[in-house]
């Protein structure tokens, strides 16, 4: 799930944990530090975080954030990666390995920056297969969400 929306604890989650099928929650560390009611809070998800087949991994708010600019993308990149890697840190005592790039803000100087922090893997927003030798740090993923979302495209 990417982003800690309350709707997938609301709805999909509580199949899952039911059921014991495991599954992976990328968090949005700002949204949750801000307190936004449309996310997860940190009880709600340290909760999730004691189940044995919950593995809690990191995405971010795209860029640029109000009153930013890109003229060193690098290091905002990297800001926002450390905050949200110390937000994680200091309310679960974790660090995550996992990372999820948001929306369309996959780029090299972004996976230089994911790479630093420490990632082993990371997921793109392109569509496709997973194959031996792919760069851990640009995997692709199959979006099931908005216009995505229908039992056919779930089957393909």
């Amino acid at each position: 799930f990417n982003g800690g929306y309350r709707s997938a604890l609301d709805r999909a989650i509580p199949l899952l944990l039911r059921h014991d099928l495991p599954f992976t929650l990328f968090i949005d560390a700002e949204q949750v530090e801000a307190g936004n009611p449309q996310f997860m809070s940190w009880d709600d998800i340290r909760k999730l975080a004691r189940n044995p087949g919950v593995t809690i991994a990191l995405t971010a708010t795209p860029l640029p954030r109000s009153g930013e600019t890109l003229d060193d993308p690098t290091a905002m990149i990297r800001t926002h990666l450390n905050r949200a890697i110390d937000a994680i840190r200091n309310n679960l005592g974790t660090v995550p390995s996992v990372f999820a790039y948001p929306f369309a803000d996959y780029s090299d100087i972004y996976r230089q920056a994911v790479a630093q922090a420490g990632f082993t893997a990371a997921f793109t927003h392109e569509s496709g297969p997973a194959y031996a030798g792919l760069d851990l740090l640009s995997l692709p993923r199959f979006t099931l969400s908005e216009n995505y979302d229908d039992l056919d495209r779930f089957r393909m």
